[in-house]
């Protein structure tokens, strides 16, 4: 289960990607999630007690006192330890938020002054019982995956997507090819996390090994997120007091057994040292992407759980808020927008070779993506770059994107705590491929 709602006497109802934990509310000394909720007033909060009833409802899922751990900690009769807002060793993180709540001038410019009449909104969600094409149950697929893939094969102009995950299953790949067969020159833009930003080094691996068709099959246009954007006080307007509190006890154990120093990571970098941004330092905060986005020709938007990899196609329950409304369109692509910018994330783009050369390395690289277990060749087909101060932003295909933008390799800003993900995204990105479904 994937599914992420909150409602209240089924009137007003939040949903998207947020969980429960620190990092999804900007508490976190080190990774935090950028994430995205919507919230709805009216009869579709409705909805959505009824589909978290299913759920509460359904033959398997078990009370919270019937889990084999908790059964353990009851019968060491340790229940007395939660009784207490104190027995949580909150260490003041949440102290301001405690004191915003009761500030009604404050509630009113952040969830009421906001608030959009729309021409339509729906929520969908899949059932408790779903069952994928993993599970061999193809004649029963996910509904959220239906109404996505719907939305996104009647698209005539453009698709703004974000996800923290990008990896496309064969069905997704068909989807979009028809969908650039049927319109050439459809816009469509992915905003998706950097491996030094991701929290997830194994899926990556996957998107890594596919960036050579998303480029050039799907003609994407690809913006991967940076763990240190160059917007964060806009984005986190805590950060710095974030940045000076002092570390839980539970961060300092995490930060002591993962150590976070800086170091080379590419070979085929155009980076000096002199030219390396900071990496995140021991418990600095940085940023994971985390929001599940959907915009279609400026019309047509969703907001949910629903991340573009074959675990939530497949495997997970899903859930969001399909919204048909000119103006909220808009201005959640104007969210998306603000995250590719070049100050917060880098281009994808195929790297820059002699004529000639690109096409023989294309069709080497291709060969050996298809490789069962390795990856024998050695030259990659695309690259991270960065936008070099004083030029303008424009797309890959522009003519003078190389005079614009530095490559600054495949995996920048990849610090020692994260050297296994570019050792296992170089190394597994193709055996990973054997498991594919369940990432």
């Amino acid at each position: 289960m994937h599914n992420k709602t909150f409602i209240i006497d089924r009137l007003v109802a939040i949903t998207g990607g947020r969980n429960y934990q620190n990092a999804y509310y900007d508490q976190a000394r080190g990774m935090n999630y950028k994430d995205r909720d919507v919230m709805v007033v009216g009869p579709v909060a409705g909805e959505m007690q009824d589909s978290f009833n299913r759920y509460w409802d359904y033959r398997r899922a078990i009370a919270l006192a019937d889990l084999a751990d908790v059964k353990r900690h009851r019968k060491q009769d340790n229940r007395s330890q939660w009784y207490t807002r104190e027995s949580f060793q909150l260490n003041g993180l949440f102290q301001q938020l405690l004191t915003d709540v009761d500030r009604s001038e404050m509630i009113s410019r952040l969830f009421i002054e906001p608030l959009k009449a729309v021409a339509d909104v729906k929520f969908i969600a899949d059932d408790p019982k779903k069952r994928g094409r993993f599970f061999f149950s193809s004649e029963n697929r996910s509904k959220i995956t239906l109404k996505l893939a719907e939305l996104a094969s009647n698209a005539e102009q453009s698709v703004y997507i974000q996800t923290p995950y990008l990896v496309l299953t064969s069905r997704a790949i068909d989807l979009f090819q028809d969908l650039r067969k049927k319109h050439p020159e459809i816009d469509l833009r992915i905003s998706t996390n950097s491996l030094a930003a991701t929290d997830s080094w194994y899926v990556y691996a996957l998107s890594y090994k596919q960036k050579q068709t998303y480029l050039n099959s799907l003609d994407f246009k690809i913006f991967e997120f940076k763990p240190l954007p160059t917007d964060m006080l806009s984005f986190m307007p805590s950060y710095e007091q974030l940045r000076s509190r002092p570390l839980t006890p539970a961060e300092r154990h995490e930060i002591s057994r993962t150590m976070m120093e800086l170091t080379t990571t590419e070979d085929d970098s155009t980076y000096t040292p002199e030219t390396w941004e900071p990496a995140p330092e021991d418990g600095q905060p940085y940023f994971c992407l985390h929001a599940k986005s959907l915009v279609v020709d400026r019309e047509f938007s969703f907001v949910g759980s629903y991340n573009l990899d074959p675990r939530s196609e497949n495997i997970n329950t899903e859930c969001g808020l399909v919204i048909r409304d000119r103006s909220f369109a808009a201005t959640l692509q104007g969210y998306i927008v603000d995250d590719m910018q070049a100050q917060n994330s880098w281009v994808i783009a195929r790297k820059k070779r002699p004529l000639g050369l690109h096409v023989t390395n294309a069709i080497f690289a291709e060969l050996s993506h298809l490789l069962p277990l390795v990856d024998l060749w050695p030259f990659r087909y695309s690259a991270s770059f960065e936008l070099i101060p004083g030029k303008t932003a424009i797309d890959a295909e522009h003519e003078d994107f190389y005079e614009n933008y530095r490559d600054v390799g495949s995996f920048p800003q990849v610090t020692n705590q994260k050297l296994e993900k570019q050792i296992g995204a170089r190394g597994t990105k193709a055996f990973l491929s054997i498991v594919k479904p369940l990432l």
